[in-house]
């Protein structure tokens, strides 16, 4: 009898032994060969690279976000450190989790919430489950990224739980391409930051012309879908219990006609800052303020929904300025090490360049798409005097 229940015992443990080494080799293959060679997604590792407690603000939101805003300059300003939180065209239906995966490694001051994300039809909030993949491949295993995938899986038409929430299902056929994720998780491990703190731009200027809508006077708004106002709400609510400052935010845009898609955002947008305002929170609209900001809608803008250097460099500069006015940025208390400031500061510098490579770019009238990667990196080293092939991190 002894020997049958410790035969049963040994058996036991083989098994649970043969499933504690599946379980870690689905994780390593989820973590070196599943992450895909994603802007956005490198954005999000990235950002969890950054030492922990060390940022004052972060700012979550979409494209305009990360094309309208500079960390790199924001420090420069006024010392604040930051980081955008962003991916392309994210929603507000990945809100809540975005900002518990930021308090993972950050204790931010203020988080800003660009308003973007709410002013989506319900129809198309049902087609972004691609935006969503770039956040839940991002996240760790854990109960959270279960309980959240199964939630956010039922608003898509076009995908489930179980692949949001275990990215080597959606990945697994693509065998061709596990070796070239390696290689890039290996880089991102190399190269935890970059100076550039995420920011992506288009060097060209987006000529609106004389008939356009001049939205620093629309103040109508118009009603959200059913599933973004729920979405919102229910955000609202989480956001009560954490101990960062939340404030919402919209980001200058363009529109070329009333009724257009542009025009629809805006109107939205003037109604997620009535509803938040109304809820207990602060809004900003620096699409009411394109005047005291200096945009100029013929110059400033690489697309109708994206602003260039010109426009980032003034949108960062209006935003530093609130920050500091308003919310008390920086404040003492962070974790900041001497190695840390010198980045910040080698930041700072190399924006510049950036900036002046852009520039030249523009008034040469070639477009350049100029993102955080490797090949931007390397030509504003070139373009850095002194420091041709200095590797900054």
């Amino acid at each position: 009898m002894k020997k049958r229940i410790s035969t049963v015992k040994r058996r036991i443990v083989l098994i649970g032994s043969l499933l504690v080494t599946i379980a870690v080799a689905v994780l390593i293959l989820q973590t070196l060969f599943c992450s895909m060679n994603f802007e956005d997604e490198n954005r999000i590792i990235r950002f969890h690279n950054e030492p922990k407690d060390s940022l004052d603000m972060v700012i979550i939101g979409s494209s305009d976000v990360y094309t309208g805003y500079s960390a790199a300059l924001a420090y420069q300003e006024t010392g604040i450190k930051s980081y955008p939180y962003t991916l392309s065209g994210s929603t507000c239906l990945v809100w809540e989790t975005m900002i518990r995966d930021i308090l993972r490694t950050q204790s931010p001051d203020v988080i800003l919430i660009e308003t973007f994300g709410a002013c989506y039809s319900d129809k198309h909030l049902s087609g972004t489950s691609p935006e969503t993949y770039k956040l839940f491949d991002t996240l760790p295993i854990s109960i959270f990224k279960l309980r959240k995938s199964i939630e956010v899986a039922d608003y898509f038409d076009d995908t489930d739980a179980l692949s949001l929430f275990m990215p080597f299902i959606k990945y697994h056929e693509k065998y061709g391409l596990y070796p070239s994720n390696l290689k890039h998780r290996l880089y991102l491990q190399r190269q935890k930051r970059t100076p550039l703190k995420g920011i992506h731009n288009t060097a060209s200027i987006f000529e609106i012309g004389n008939m356009h809508i001049d939205l620093s006077e629309e103040d109508r708004t118009k009603e959200l879908d059913t599933i973004s106002q729920k979405s919102l709400y229910d955000f609202m609510e989480y956001c009560k219990t954490i101990d960062s400052e939340v404030v919402f935010i919209n980001f200058p845009t363009l529109a070329k006609k009333e009724g257009s898609y542009m025009h629809k955002k805006c109107l939205r947008a003037n109604k997620v800052g009535e509803i938040v305002r109304e809820n207990g929170f602060d809004y900003i609209n620096l699409q009411r303020m394109t005047r005291e900001i200096g945009i100029d809608e013929s110059r400033d803008f690489s697309d109708i929904g994206h602003s260039n250097v010109y426009g980032q460099t003034k949108i960062t500069k209006s935003i530093c300025k609130i920050l500091k006015e308003k919310y008390g940025l920086p404040r003492a208390g962070k974790h900041i090490t001497p190695d840390n400031d010198r980045e910040w500061k080698e930041s700072a510098d190399f924006y510049k360049h950036y900036y002046a490579l852009s520039d030249q770019k523009i008034k040469s009238g070639i477009e350049a798409v100029y993102a955080d990667n490797e090949e931007t990196l390397e030509k504003v080293r070139k373009k850095m005097k002194g420091k041709a092939n200095e590797r900054l991190y």
